[in-house]
C-alpha cells in the first residue's frame, strides 16, 4: 500500500470505529461510584451555591420580599434596587457578560460549568447521593435492580422517590416564589386555592426535576443540552479537558 492510500485507511477506520460505538440511549440504569476525595469536596462547594437559589425568596427587605419580579406590575425588586421596563437593557447588558465569561472559561478550564455549577448536574448529584444513601453502592444497587420484589425493596424504592418528589417540589415552589410573595405562595398551595397558572407551574418542575434529575441524569447532557452541543468549539489543544 502506498504512503498516500493511508489516510483513507484511517479514515474508514474512524468510520468503522464510530458506527460500533454505543451510548446508553435510556435503556439500562448506570449506577456510577461516588468517588472521595479533593474534586468531590470541590463539587459539593459549587453545588452549595445553588443554595442562594432555594433560600433567596425567603429574605424580606423593608418589610417585603427581597427578590420578586413582579410581572403584573413590571417591576423587579432587588433588595433597594426596583428596576423598570426601561431599565431592562442593563439585565441584557447583565447577562451578557456573564455568557461571556462562560464561554470564555469553557476555552480555558473545560467542562467546569457542566461539571460543578450545571443545575442539572448540581440536582442530579443529589438524587444520586439519596439513591447512594438508600440503597448502597452501584454493587448492591444493581442487585437490588435484579432482585425480586419484596418488602424490603418496595421500603427502599418507595422512600427514595418520595425524597426526590419533595425536592422537585421545593424547587418548583421556589422558582414560583421569584414571581409572587413565597410564604403568601406556600399556604396557597397547601390550602389548594393557586390559581391554574400555579398548578401548571408546579407539575412542570416537579415532572422536568424528577425525570431529568432522577431518571435521565447524563442522558438530558447527551440530548437535550444545547449547552453541549456548542462546547467543541469553544475548547483547542490548551484547554484543560478530563480524560
Amino acid at each position: 500500500m502506498s504512503e498516500q492510500d493511508k489516510p483513507l485507511e484511517n479514515i474508514e477506520a474512524l468510520y468503522a470505529d464510530a458506527a460500533n460505538w454505543h451510548v446508553n440511549t435510556g435503556g439500562e440504569t448506570i449506577h456510577a461510584k461516588r468517588m472521595p476525595g479533593r474534586f468531590r469536596r470541590l463539587k459539593w462547594m459549587a453545588a452549595a451555591s445553588w443554595l442562594a437559589y432555594l433560600l433567596a425568596p425567603y429574605l424580606r427587605w423593608n418589610g417585603t420580599q427581597a427578590i420578586l419580579f413582579d410581572v403584573p406590575h413590571r417591576q423587579f425588586h432587588l433588595f433597594a434596587l426596583t428596576i423598570w421596563p426601561q431599565d431592562v437593557w442593563l439585565l441584557s447588558l447583565v447577562l451578557i457578560f456573564f455568557a461571556i465569561t462562560l464561554f470564555a472559561v469553557t476555552a480555558v478550564a473545560g467542562r467546569v460549568w457542566c461539571g460543578y455549577f450545571c443545575f442539572q448536574t448540581v440536582w442530579a448529584d443529589i438524587f444520586t447521593w439519596i439513591e447512594d444513601r438508600m440503597e448502597g453502592d452501584p454493587i448492591q444497587r444493581r442487585k437490588l435492580d435484579a432482585a425480586p420484589w419484596d418488602i424490603r425493596k418496595l421500603r427502599l424504592k418507595l422512600t427514595k422517590h418520595a425524597l426526590w418528589l419533595a425536592i422537585a417540589v421545593v424547587t418548583g415552589v421556589t422558582f414560583a416564589g421569584y414571581f409572587s410573595d413565597i410564604y403568601q405562595l406556600w399556604h396557597d398551595y397547601l390550602t389548594l386555592q393557586v390559581p391554574l397558572i400555579g398548578w401548571v407551574v408546579m407539575a412542570a418542575f416537579i415532572f422536568g426535576t424528577y425525570v431529568f434529575a432522577g431518571l435521565m441524569r447524563e442522558q438530558v447532557c447527551f440530548w437535550l443540552c444545547p449547552y453541549a452541543r456548542i462546547q467543541s468549539v469553544m475548547v483547542d489543544r490548551n484547554s484543560v479537558i478530563p480524560t
